[in-house]
């Protein structure tokens, strides 16, 4: 494998190819290059200042184990190796000596743990919290109701402008990773509660009728950023006596969760979160275990009738 020996330099060659060739996130291409930047890191430590490298199974082998030495979850190893995989693709295309990426390592096992969600009366005290007499209360308010309205990722909320929402069908327009398109549908109450907040928006800030303008926007009147959401929703659930650590993907997983309570298709709930197959909605089925349980013994004809034969 060939080692890039000014490594600033690379790293601006290694973006521009990944915002070019690949359709992916702003966020994946940090963690793209914060991988990159890891890998570099273990090549210099192990094997000090030179410029071709045999990337095979010996070499991952002691990469990953580099990585859990230094507390990497299974989870992060797991994204790590994923991230190489692209930065070996794009040294391949600017030096054709590089070898491809060995397909005989496995990747590191992952514990999916079942996601964290509130249950409903959380839910309600979340989104009760803001005060709708303010413009900022009522950003907030859309924002909590959105999220969990839609199960949106926190990135494809902030990308929303004015003209991806339908008031008409309740709808907006989400551009989802791998910039795929797909729509997000709204409660009467969330629409009740975005026409409010834009209407005061554009009587407290000129020129907020522009349909390319940013649907949420930070006092500054700039787009509100990932982390200002985050902040947001801490500081509603400190305010409602909920876990700390709730963030925007709680929201996320109530939002599937509660659906798949209520009956949803699992299929159906996929679409809606913008995942591409099943597989990644399926996490949302370890929570409804009991629920599920619960169902059974209440529905089956035969769950409560005890047993009478002697076996």
């Amino acid at each position: 494998m060939f080692i890039p020996q000014d490594g600033g330099l690379f790293e601006k060659h290694y973006e521009a190819h990944l915002k070019v060739s690949r359709s992916i996130g702003e966020a994946t291409i940090r963690n793209y290059l914060s991988d990159a930047r890891l890998f570099w890191g273990f090549i210099g430590e192990r094997y000090g200042a030179i410029k071709e490298l045999a990337l095979n199974q010996k070499t991952l082998a002691g990469y990953i184990s580099w990585l859990t030495g230094r507390g990497f979850s299974s989870k992060s190893i797991s994204r790590n190796i994923s991230s190489l995989r692209s930065l070996v693709h794009y040294l391949g295309t600017i030096e054709p000596s590089t070898e491809s990426f060995p397909n005989l390592l496995g990747k590191p096992r992952v514990q999916t743990a079942p996601p964290s969600f509130l249950n409903q009366p959380q839910v309600d005290a979340l989104l009760n919290g803001p005060d709708l007499s303010t413009l900022w209360g009522l950003r907030d308010a859309c924002i909590l109701e959105i999220l969990y309205s839609t199960g949106l990722r926190v990135s494809e909320l902030t990308q929303i402008n004015k003209a991806s929402v339908n008031l008409d069908d309740n709808s907006i327009k989400v551009l989802g990773k791998g910039s795929k398109e797909r729509l997000a549908f709204l409660t009467v109450n969330c629409t009740q509660l975005v026409i409010h907040y834009l209407e005061t928006l554009s009587a407290s800030i000129p020129g907020r009728h522009l349909e390319e303008q940013p649907l949420f926007v930070n006092r500054l009147n700039g787009r509100l950023s990932n982390r200002s959401v985050q902040r947001i929703i801490k500081k509603y659930a400190k305010q409602a006596g909920i876990d700390p650590s709730t963030h925007p993907h709680t929201l996320r997983h109530s939002f599937a969760t509660h659906m798949l309570d209520g009956g949803a298709s699992l299929t159906s709930v996929q679409r809606l979160l913008g995942h591409s197959s099943t597989r990644s909605t399926q996490i949302y089925l370890h929570p409804n275990l009991e629920k599920s349980r619960e169902i059974y013994q209440q529905a089956h004809p035969r769950a409560s009738i005890p047993t009478t034969k002697t076996l």
